[in-house]
């Protein structure tokens, strides 16, 4: 068995766009040295343009990178919506494969909140962000499914202070 020390993660985000994802994922894997595979960086790496629906090829590279790193031992931030039980179940099974501890980070949003910070994110796009539509926030609202509750879930939202969700998520990894 590891020690405590030696443990590494695969941290799966789900949630709307704009509820916190990106930014508690940036913080905590600086934090914490994880890796961040981050979705809107890796579809312009790919030079994606936003696609309705499933995005195949920008969650191969994503599942790809990764696997890759968990293979050396390290800890992954899977920055992305997870907006189906389903591809979340996937990525579960990924880590089971590679005996990596799981965890799923729900960035937990109304859509009204959810248009309002995207709005605020869309007026002032850094690197880590890309512009997204009213049109792309319904689809992923429709889609969405709620973790359930016999998934290891740790429940966050954009009103909690970095701190306040940093104490939670180290909370749950320490288990």
């Amino acid at each position: 068995m590891q020690n405590k020390k030696d443990k590494f993660y695969l941290l799966v985000t789900c949630g709307l766009p704009g509820s916190g994802k990106t930014t508690f994922s940036r913080k905590f894997a600086k934090d914490k040295k994880f890796v961040h595979l981050n979705s809107h960086i890796i579809r312009k790496q790919l030079k994606l343009e936003r696609a309705k629906g499933p995005e195949r090829r920008l969650f191969t590279e994503m599942n790809k990178q990764a696997l890759a790193f968990l293979k050396k031992g390290k800890s992954v931030i899977y920055d992305s919506t997870g907006a189906t039980e389903d591809f979340r179940n996937s990525l579960k099974n990924l880590a089971q494969r590679h005996k990596t501890n799981f965890l799923i980070l729900w960035f937990k949003a109304t859509l009204g909140e959810s248009k309002q910070s995207v709005k605020k994110r869309n007026n002032s796009l850094d690197k880590f962000s890309g512009f997204v539509d009213e049109a792309t926030i319904k689809e992923v609202k429709k889609i969405f499914e709620n973790p359930r509750k016999n998934q290891e879930t740790v429940i966050l939202n954009n009103k909690m202070n970095y701190q306040e969700q940093k104490r939670l998520v180290n909370a749950a990894l320490n288990r």
